[in-house]
């Protein structure tokens, strides 16, 4: 099943992550404060495992 979550950003409280029953209207609600270019989808789990794996060790 799918969890619909979010997380902010702050510059100087780090970050926030929550969820929503209702994703559709959290997001809209959030939109009237934060441009929509400042928004992203967040990574599936698989594709944060993938991210691992793949990122190039220095």
């Amino acid at each position: 099943r799918y969890i619909p979550r979010f997380e902010i950003r702050t510059k100087s409280n780090g970050k926030f992550i929550f969820a929503a029953r209702d994703p559709k209207k959290v997001l809209r609600a959030i939109r009237k404060y934060v441009p929509a270019n400042h928004m992203r989808k967040a990574l599936s789990m698989w594709q944060q495992i993938k991210q691992r794996f793949t990122r190039k060790k220095k």
